[in-house]
């Protein structure tokens, strides 16, 4: 079951428990639309194959960004704080910001192994 909780401000998107077919593929849609900045995304691994690559994109590509992180080779539990680089005027002038969505988003893995399970926490305000 799927349940978005409000924290502080801070809500929080839990996938639920998300298991691969045989061929080793999961795509799951949140069943909310994600509006606000992403403060943090933690993978609990479950039985989720070790290597695996998890990715959360938006359905709605903005700007040509479309993927917001890419877990590659998870091999436990990961928490990860995803950031893009805000372009300054002059070179060696990036400045780090958060993602801001205002869309549904898509976690999908095409190599997670046979009937492999893991679940996604998405922190938003």
């Amino acid at each position: 079951m799927t349940i978005t909780r409000f924290t502080n401000e801070i809500k929080i998107y839990d996938s639920g428990v998300l298991t691969t077919n045989g061929s080793g593929v999961v795509s799951h849609d949140t069943t909310d639309v994600i509006n606000g900045e992403i403060i943090k995304i933690v993978y609990d691994k479950i039985t989720f194959v070790d290597g695996g690559n998890l990715t959360l994109k938006t359905k709605t590509p903005i700007a040509n960004l479309e993927t917001i992180h890419t877990q590659t080779g998870l091999a436990a539990d990961a928490i990860v704080y995803p950031v893009v680089a805000l372009n300054g005027t002059a070179a060696g002038d990036n400045k780090w910001g958060r993602y801001v969505v205002n869309d549904t988003l898509t976690i999908a893995t095409t190599a997670g192994g046979d009937t492999k399970t893991v679940r996604v926490y998405i922190y938003y305000k």
